[in-house]
């Protein structure tokens, strides 16, 4: 989904609702690349999905690089089934929320 090199994922980079793709195909999981320094506000909201029977699917993973240095305000707000956020390594220094 993020090709290695990038090295910031901007605001509103995967907006569900600015995409248009609050629905089926949207992904469960998603891999942040080491090259990536910095996640902007809003980068991932709104993954998810409200089925017509009641059933609610999206984002439920995220694997973040130890070379992280910032995740801005909102990042992955309204991702209301995310539940495993982790870590390639404990990062060394302070990452800013």
């Amino acid at each position: 989904m993020i090709p290695d090199g990038i090295t910031v994922i901007g605001d509103h980079a995967f907006d569900a609702v600015l995409l248009g793709k609050r629905g089926a195909g949207q992904p469960d999981s998603v891999y942040i690349p080491d090259s990536v320094r910095v996640i902007e506000k809003m980068a991932f909201f709104g993954l998810i999905y409200r089925h017509g029977d009641g059933t609610v699917t999206g984002l439920k993973s995220v694997r973040l690089s130890s070379n992280l240095e910032s995740i801005g305000e909102l990042a992955f707000a309204d991702c209301d089934v995310m539940t495993d956020v982790t870590f390639d390594e404990i990062p060394e220094g302070i990452i800013t929320i």
